[in-house]
């Protein structure tokens, strides 16, 4: 299979650190900025080295989840991008590498033995080629991959809204309207957690609270994402969208 000819000796090389500092980040990849208010999940390093900026990911136990390599050019620009997910034993579970420039795009998802288990080559946004292996190294034909959707599908999840959305009298009293966008997590047995607002103080705080109730309250479970034929927790974002007639 063609790979994504990126500047990979570049991305790597141990450059003069220019600046270093430290990131707190939740589940949903939201920056954290006060810990005494709030908790996070992962904390990040990231490095600049001349045009790339490189970041490791750790838990909170402080084992590294993921890292990324990002090249710039002189007009701060992204040229390239590569992101390596690990599994808990540090070896590399997924590989996404992008040359922004050829449009090229190439994932690679790997078994825990280090075998290749899915190679994927996108040119300009589409699927141009693709590759699975079982466990043992065997060429098969497909490894389904889907997201979370609801009971329904989205169509259930519209209808869902319109039945269960209502307008907070304090909103329709100070006349406020907006898009509330909400996020939240789809485990593997489909239950959905943890909704958050992540466009915070942009709409009425009542309109904030309907939108989580509005999740909160779903009866239903999803059914769960896949990636390459594995049952994954996934995250489902969605808006929620408030207006006056």
């Amino acid at each position: 299979m063609r790979t994504v000819l990126l500047l990979i000796a570049f991305l790597f090389t141990h450059d003069f650190c220019k600046a270093q500092y430290v990131r707190f980040i939740d589940r949903y990849d939201l920056e954290v900025e006060d810990t005494t208010q709030a908790d996070f999940t992962y904390f990040e390093l990231i490095r600049e080295f001349g045009q790339a900026v490189k970041i490791e990911r750790f838990g909170k136990d402080s084992v590294k989840v993921s890292e990324s390599t990002t090249l710039f050019d002189s007009l701060g620009n992204v040229k390239g991008l590569r992101i390596r997910e690990l599994f808990e034993s540090g070896k590399t579970e997924f590989v996404y590498s992008e040359d922004k420039h050829k449009r090229e795009i190439e994932k690679i998802r790997y078994y825990e033995s280090g075998d290749v288990k899915s190679q994927k080559f996108y040119q300009d946004g589409q699927l141009v080629n693709e590759a699975y292996f079982d466990k043992e190294g065997q060429s098969i034909s497909y490894l389904e991959s889907r997201e979370a959707t609801p009971s329904g599908g989205h169509e259930g999840w519209t209808n869902y809204m319109i039945k269960n959305l209502s307008y907070p009298q304090a909103a329709r009293s100070a006349r406020a309207v907006g898009t509330v966008i909400v996020i939240c997590l789809v485990d593997k047995e489909g239950n959905v957690k943890d909704p958050q607002v992540i466009n915070k103080g942009e709409c009425h705080p009542s309109l904030e609270k309907e939108a989580i109730m509005l999740i909160e309250k779903y009866p239903d479970r999803f059914t769960p994402a896949l990636e390459d034929g594995e049952v994954v927790e996934s995250f489902f974002r969605f808006p929620v969208r408030f207006k006056l007639s």
